[in-house]
C-alpha cells in the first residue's frame, strides 16, 4: 500500500495549502476559515476565536462554509454587552415592580370612590394629630408665658430668679420648639400624602381604562 502523506503541522495556510489539505478527506472535515482583526484570511486545522476576531467558518471538502463560527469579541463589545445586559435586568426589575404595585392598587379600590375615601381617612387621622398638637401648643406657650410672669417679678425686685424657674423656663421653651417642629412634619406628611394619592389616582384610572378598552375590543 503506498503510505499517506502526512498532516502538515501546519496552523495557518495559504490558499495552495488549503486546496492540498482539502483534498485529503482525513482532514477535510476540520479546516476552517480565519478573519483576523485586520481582515487577512487565514486557513487551519483548529478554530482560535481569540486569533479569528473578524470571524471565520469551518470548510466542508469543496472549501465551502458548513457553520459559522463564533468570533471573539473585543473588550469593548463585552463591556457593550454587560452595560445592555444591566440595562435590560434593571428595565425589567422596574416592570415587574410597577406590575405588583398596580396589581395591589387594582385589588385593593374597587372604585375611585374607594381610593379617594381611602384618601380622606387618611388626611383625617394627620388633621386631628395636627389639632391635637396645636392644642398643645397654645397650651404650653400659655405655660411660657406664666412662667416669664413669675420671672419679671424677681427682676422687678432687683432678686436673682430662682433655678428651678429657670429650669422650667428651658423645659417649656424646648417643649415649644419641638411641637412647633412636631406640626410642622405633620404638615409636610400632609402635603406628601395628597401628592402619592394623585399618582395613585391617575395610575388608577389609566388601569381601568385600559381594562374597559380590552373589555369593549379597542
Amino acid at each position: 500500500m503506498r503510505p499517506q502523506a502526512p498532516i502538515l503541522p501546519v496552523l495557518t495556510l495559504t490558499l495552495t495549502g488549503l486546496a492540498v489539505l482539502l483534498g485529503n478527506s482525513s482532514v477535510a472535515a476540520k479546516m476552517y476559515k480565519c478573519t483576523d482583526a485586520k481582515g487577512a484570511v487565514s486557513y487551519s486545522q483548529s478554530y482560535d476565536p481569540k486569533r479569528c476576531t473578524g470571524g471565520g467558518a469551518q470548510l466542508d471538502a469543496q472549501g465551502l462554509p458548513i457553520k459559522t463560527m463564533q468570533r471573539q469579541k473585543t473588550a469593548e463589545e463585552i463591556a457593550a454587552d454587560k452595560a445592555e445586559a444591566a440595562r435590560l435586568a434593571k428595565a425589567k426589575e422596574i416592570a415587574d415592580h410597577q406590575a405588583t404595585l398596580d396589581n395591589a392598587l387594582t385589588s385593593s379600590y374597587v372604585t375611585e370612590a374607594e381610593l379617594l375615601r381611602a384618601r380622606d381617612q387618611e388626611l383625617e387621622v394627620i388633621e386631628a394629630n395636627t389639632a391635637t398638637s396645636r392644642l398643645s401648643l397654645a397650651s404650653q406657650e400659655k405655660s411660657l408665658a406664666e412662667i416669664l410672669a413669675h420671672a419679671a417679678s424677681f427682676e422687678r425686685a432687683k432678686k436673682p430668679v430662682p433655678q428651678t424657674t429657670t429650669d422650667q423656663l428651658k423645659l417649656v421653651r424646648h417643649q415649644i420648639e419641638m411641637t412647633t417642629k412636631q406640626i410642622a412634619q405633620r404638615e409636610t406628611e400632609k402635603s406628601k400624602l395628597r401628592a402619592e394619592f394623585e399618582i395613585k389616582l391617575q395610575r388608577y384610572r389609566e388601569l381601568k381604562a385600559r381594562v374597559d378598552a380590552q373589555r369593549n375590543g379597542l
